[in-house]
């Protein structure tokens, strides 16, 4: 039996993150200076990325050999291109990873000034490369791994929500920054993004305050993750187990309902009826649990930079 290296979650990880790479992150102040109509670039961009993933997946189902490219391009075109294509293809790779090292070095920098300077910096950056190299040089499930968690890393406000507030994951994705009333300590759930289309109040607690005071911002979405379930499979997959949906809000209705010991609340604030809160939640952890829960707030000094959490990312070389 062939020993499973990878699984569904952390390769559709990998992938996503291989195809989204460090463009995302540098483009958008490249073409701010141009103007909305930036914005057909990116459709048009997208419609071609689209159509190179569905070619491979083609190829791969009609040929699933190992050499991508150039084994596509040798049994096409003969040995001496497929060489041409192998060729052009490690070239492009290797100003790539070069421009990915630095695009890390300089998010890096922001965080640590210490870094700056011209020597420091190219010897952070050939730093990065290795460590880059060190990674897939132990495997894909590291290389799946260490993708899972940087995922995680973008994704603190989402947890944070989900286990400290109960709202699910498909109407976090829909929040904004305006949705969170931070002076009347509630985190409104509009009825245009609730499951139930009806308007609810969810308690700001004070840990959830602290997770999410170093991201705030004025406006805009809250959760940066596009495919939320996707990284949190992949975590699981990486250490055994398997992630269930809304895991975070089953949690909190438990821990919640253990602390106010009232179902009727509880059912409001997850937009649930009483009867399933009380059949499903009731007496599954005790008070001295819930108040050990809701008391887990970030370490001591945790203020990581909101522009360079929101945008760093070492992609895998």
């Amino acid at each position: 039996m062939v020993e499973k290296k990878m699984g569904l979650a952390m390769a559709t990880v990998l992938v996503l993150v291989n195809m989204v790479g460090t463009g995302i992150f540098l483009l958008p102040v490249s073409m701010a200076s141009v103007g909305s109509i930036s914005i057909l670039g990116w459709v048009v961009a997208g419609v071609g990325a689209a159509a190179i993933g569905l070619m491979f997946a083609m190829l791969g189902a009609v040929k699933p050999e190992a050499g991508g490219p150039y084994a596509y391009a040798r049994e096409a075109l003969g040995p001496y291109l497929g060489f041409q294509t192998n060729y052009i293809y490690w070239s492009a790779n290797l100003v790539g990873n070069i421009a990915v090292a630095t695009t890390v070095t300089g998010y890096f920098t922001e965080l640590i000034p210490a870094i700056g300077g011209t020597g420091r910096e190219a010897a952070f950056t050939i730093a990065v490369v290795w460590v880059a190299t060190a990674i897939n040089l132990g495997g894909p499930r590291l290389v799946g791994l260490f993708t899972g968690w940087g995922t995680v890393l973008a994704m603190i406000p989402l947890l944070a929500i989900g286990g400290f507030s109960g709202i699910r994951s498909a109407e976090i994705a829909r929040l904004e920054w305006q949705d969170v009333l931070w002076d009347r300590g509630y985190i409104e759930v509009k009825a245009r993004k609730a499951k139930t289309k009806s308007r609810r109040l969810v308690p700001l607690k004070d840990n959830l305050k602290r997770w999410l005071e170093p991201f705030r911002k004025e406006s805009g979405r809250i959760s940066e993750v596009e495919c939320s379930s996707t990284g949190l499979n992949s975590l699981g997959d990486a250490v055994g187990f398997k992630w269930r949906q809304n895991a975070l809000r089953h949690s909190y209705a438990s821990y919640r309902l253990a602390e106010i010991q009232s179902a009727a609340q509880v059912a409001l604030e997850l937009g649930n009826s009483p009867e399933k809160i009380f059949a499903h939640y009731r007496e599954l952890v005790t008070p001295e649990a819930a108040s050990e829960w809701f008391q887990i707030f970030p370490p001591e000094g945790w203020e990581p930079k909101k522009e360079v959490l929101r945008r760093r990312r070492l992609q895998p070389l």
